[in-house]
């Protein structure tokens, strides 16, 4: 029987517990689930960051689109138009 990698931990139980069999092998049971969430840790942080990212773009887009309108609306107001020559 083999240790952990990570702890030295002789508690490998391959396929029980709810481990996949032949994954991990080398980590023992506790060291395989808080590998598990680690990585899932990782992935949500990553999925966080890009919805933010895409948050961000859609409302610096929004707001883009506000201020445009805001200067139309303003230019509409301030200015007149060339009456036509008849």
């Amino acid at each position: 029987m083999s240790a952990c990698n990570r702890c030295g931990s002789f508690a490998i139980n391959p396929g029980h517990h709810g481990r996949l069999d032949g994954v991990r092998i080398n980590l023992c049971d506790v060291c395989y689930w808080r590998s598990l969430a680690e990585i899932s840790g990782t992935r949500l942080a990553t999925a966080d960051a890009l919805l933010e990212r895409t948050q961000r773009k859609y409302y610096d887009s929004a707001e883009r689109i506000q201020n445009d309108r805001d200067i139309e609306a303003y230019l509409m107001q301030h200015t007149t138009t060339p009456e036509r020559p008849e």
